[in-house]
């Protein structure tokens, strides 16, 4: 038996446990309206961005939102048991439950979801398993890298949602494989971040996961802050790449509230972050 639980939040801010839409006959949750899910990563079922992205989605979009609770396993100090043994499991436990969710009526188009570090992982695997391009939208922040080499080889996360938005803020605990829509390199390149305290120090983020301020960790912050303020694209660090994306619509900037994302704008976008909250730079 798999350990994981499905906690549906609707629009007053209530919290429901449950396995299936349909024993929730209390909440507001419409079968025709939106919905979004939240997945956590390694040894962060508890961490407070999760309370604040729900809180923001619930407010911009609106219609319930499914927090993914998977920490019996995430919790586990043991990371190579957890990629090894694990994760896949509850990927298929997630791709049931958005089959479910589509037998009893709500539609892919309406579907959201978002996932930090191996959270990532998660959603973007059901998005696969799921069906190619049948969700409309996903957004993860800083994928796990260590230990995902031959998935990311194998596998192509755009194929996962119509639109997959990428945000990579660490050159150690996040992936460096770049094959997303959207590839937002926060900060320094995507490698590290001003705003953490061992940013000097790029080889201790897996040992120090835990920590809310490392570059892997602050990847939500931005994300929960671009609700409110403009990480606009600025390659201001000069970021070499080819897959840069040259020509973008005026202002273009990272996370949900950008909404002229599409297929047609595909690679690399560099924006700068700053040393402390709201994070973004004003050009």
């Amino acid at each position: 038996m798999i350990e994981l639980a499905f906690i549906i939040i609707d629009e007053p801010f209530n919290w429901l446990p449950g396995t299936t839409l349909t024993d929730q006959t209390d909440t507001s949750c419409d079968k025709a309206g939106k919905f979004a899910f939240v997945a956590h990563g390694w040894r962060s079922s508890n961490s407070p961005w999760i309370t604040k992205l729900i809180e923001k989605l619930l407010v911009y979009r609106g219609g319930c939102v499914i927090a993914i609770d998977w920490g019996f396993y995430a919790d586990n100090p043991n990371y190579l048991m957890i990629i090894n043994r694990d994760w896949q499991k509850v990927s298929d436990v997630l791709t049931e439950r958005l089959k479910s969710l589509e037998r009893e009526g709500v539609s892919p188009d309406n579907i959201f979801m978002y996932g930090h570090s191996l959270g990532a992982r998660l959603v973007i695997d059901a998005g696969l398993k799921f069906g190619p391009n049948k969700i409309f939208q996903i957004d993860v922040c800083d994928s796990a890298g260590p230990g995902f080499l031959f998935y990311d080889l194998l596998n192509e996360p755009k194929n996962a949602a119509q639109n997959v938005q990428c945000i990579l803020t660490s050159m150690d605990g996040g992936t460096t494989f770049k094959n997303c829509h959207q590839n937002w390199l926060m900060g320094i390149c995507g490698l590290v971040q001003p705003a953490s305290p061992n940013y000097l120090c790029l080889l201790t983020s897996i040992c120090t996961a835990v920590d809310e301020k490392i570059s892997h960790n602050l990847c939500n912050d931005f994300y929960i802050s671009a609700f409110e303020n403009n990480f606009v694209a600025n390659n201001r660090y000069e970021c070499p790449s080819a897959m840069n994306i040259e020509e973008l619509p005026e202002n273009f900037k990272m996370g949900y509230m950008e909404t002229r994302r599409s297929s047609a704008i595909q690679g690399n976008i560099p924006a700068p972050t700053s040393r402390s909250y709201p994070y973004n730079v004003i050009s």
